[in-house]
């Protein structure tokens, strides 16, 4: 039987996501019958493939608002925060801000809302994505005038470093480590547009419908929404009465 192997450092995080794509090429193989079983594969993927749980950090809706009042003197910085917090208040993507387009924004029921096929699903489930626009959602695009697609997904991600270190707002020392000197990370180390995404459900998990939830983010199992989840939240003692 053949061991997989790796001679590199690739974080298990990063090893799995590489075997689901070779899983998914060996099911399309399976499909046009030029593979047989392809069930080793997905075997070893889930006996030897540990991925551990990722401390990672997430902003409450009063720190969204507390981010958003902050305001920089570089208009650089005052750009990629607002885009930041459109994502913490929508869960796009970055493909999803990349692709942005104000023509989807509609009426529905009084609010306004943003239906569009989100760009990671659309060539494998081309399911629609309905997400409610908050009122600070619409003030962002306004500023920003509907233009999400001002700089690169690396050029964000630096500048945004920066912000969050000037702002002194989340310069709290967390429980996760770095990797090659052990030191402990602080809260705005932690923090990158993709956590926009896990913020938005984050906050919204304890209190929206699942299904509903499901249908803002075009998810299809529940598994996959709840890697999304920032459980270094304080917990509710409230929920457990006697």
């Amino acid at each position: 039987s053949y061991k997989f192997k790796t001679i590199g450092k690739l974080k298990s995080a990063s090893i799995d996501k590489r075997f689901e794509v070779l899983t998914g090429y060996f099911s399309f193989l399976k499909e046009k019958g030029l593979l047989k079983d392809d069930s080793f594969l997905k075997s070893y993927k889930r006996t030897e493939i540990v991925v551990t749980a990722k401390i990672k950090t997430t902003l409450s809706i009063s720190e969204v608002h507390t981010l958003y009042a902050h305001n920089f003197e570089d208009e650089t910085k005052e750009k990629v925060k607002l885009i930041f917090l459109f994502s913490c208040l929508t869960g796009f993507r970055w493909k999803d801000i990349e692709n942005f387009k104000k023509v989807f924004i509609s009426d529905f029921k009084g609010r306004k809302v943003y239906r569009h096929v989100a760009s990671k699903t659309k060539k494998k489930l081309n399911k629609v994505a309905t997400i409610p626009l908050s009122n600070l959602a619409i003030e962002i695009l306004e500023k920003l005038d509907y233009n999400l697609k001002q700089f690169s997904n690396g050029y964000t991600n630096l500048v945004l470093h920066d912000l969050l270190k000037e702002s002194n707002l989340f310069s709290e020392v967390t429980l996760a480590e770095d990797a090659e000197t052990g030191r402990q990370l602080k809260r705005y180390e932690l923090l990158s547009m993709h956590r926009g995404r896990d913020t938005f459900i984050t906050n919204l998990i304890n209190i929206v419908p699942l299904h509903e939830l499901m249908s803002y983010t075009s998810h299809e199992k529940l598994s996959t929404l709840q890697k999304y989840i920032d459980y270094t939240r304080d917990i509710n003692p409230e929920y457990v009465k006697i």
